[in-house]
């Protein structure tokens, strides 16, 4: 007879159950080697068309997507001219970015290289040319709301930490700049410097990632112990970072010899770059630029050469 409220469960069974609980389940890495680490798939690639040279892309929280073009040189990396304005595409939504409905453009922007969104859907462009400045656009994203401009040399890649600050790379200032309250009364400070060429930056947590394009390397710093690299990847000219997940992805000009033949993105671990490259995604047509990641995981690359943004399925 079974006493009300209790379960007998012989001690065979018990040790039973208890090693098929252990066996389905595992414990989760804390240095990104599990199974839950991996890059997104180089297979399964879709085409996003009816892009004059594409730079910048990003994914705001709510999905809101930009694309940036750039005019100051031709298809091929030949240059053109300094300081040339050129078409920001902003689609409130996904669905207009797969059916190429750009619901609101944006003229008159120098040289837009970087673009990302902040947790609150403001929009920051960097006018890396001219203006040499960051501008930011509050919804509905109608016109300016200020332009940070503090001494910028070519002004290229931004990226926020979980507190909202602004970092961005002053590709020809050296440095990396942090600013404080970037809506309100921005404060900026000299986070890195004798830097050499940075033109990108990537923050996971408590580190900040720097593209050193002259120096064909990428940088990781403790953001609040700055003064050496916690960690040096070696690759020929990168341009542009972004992280998702346990996952740092690089884009790269290749080497820089009569032309830019070996573009390419590469996937490394966040926490271990130097544990090699994860996944490649290769076969653009010339300049890769612009790397970002949905909502979903998904994968997209700006395509300079071939005037396109490409998706990789998660």
């Amino acid at each position: 007879m079974k006493k009300k409220g209790t379960i007998l469960i012989y001690p065979f069974v018990f040790m039973a159950v208890l090693i098929l609980f252990s066996a389905g389940c595992k414990k989760k890495s804390t240095t990104g080697s599990s199974d839950e680490c991996a890059a997104v798939s180089n297979s399964g690639v879709s085409y996003r068309d009816g892009f004059d040279r594409p730079v910048a892309i990003a994914f705001s929280p709510a999905q809101k997507v930009v694309v940036t073009e750039y005019r100051g040189m031709d298809y091929l990396g030949n240059y053109i001219a300094y300081g040339l304005t050129a078409p920001v595409k902003i689609f409130l939504n996904t669905a207009d970015f797969y059916s190429n409905t750009v619901d609101i453009p944006l003229a008159g922007i120098y040289a837009p290289e970087a673009a990302a969104f902040d947790a609150n859907e403001n929009l920051y462009i960097t006018q890396t040319e001219t203006t040499a400045g960051v501008s930011i656009f509050q919804p509905p994203y109608s016109a300016i709301f200020k332009t940070i401009q503090s001494g910028f040399n070519n002004p290229r890649g931004i990226a926020f930490d979980g507190s909202g600050n602004l970092y961005l790379a002053d590709d020809g200032g050296g440095r990396i700049v942090k600013i404080s309250n970037p809506l309100g009364v921005d404060a900026e400070a000299d986070l890195i410097t004798g830097l050499n060429s940075p033109k990108a930056v990537a923050i996971s947590g408590n580190f900040i990632f720097i593209a050193e394009y002259d120096a064909n390397r990428v940088t990781k710093y403790n953001i609040a112990s700055p003064a050496a690299p916690a960690e040096t990847f070696s690759i020929d000219h990168p341009i542009d970072l972004h992280v998702s997940g346990c996952m740092l992805y690089i884009s790269t000009h290749g080497v820089n010899v009569g032309g830019y033949g070996s573009s390419k993105v590469v996937a490394v671990k966040a926490d271990n770059m130097n544990a090699g490259i994860q996944k490649d995604y290769t076969g653009f047509t010339g300049i890769t630029f612009g790397i970002a990641t949905d909502q979903a995981g998904n994968l997209f690359i700006s395509d300079f050469s071939g005037g396109k943004i490409r998706k990789y399925l998660k």
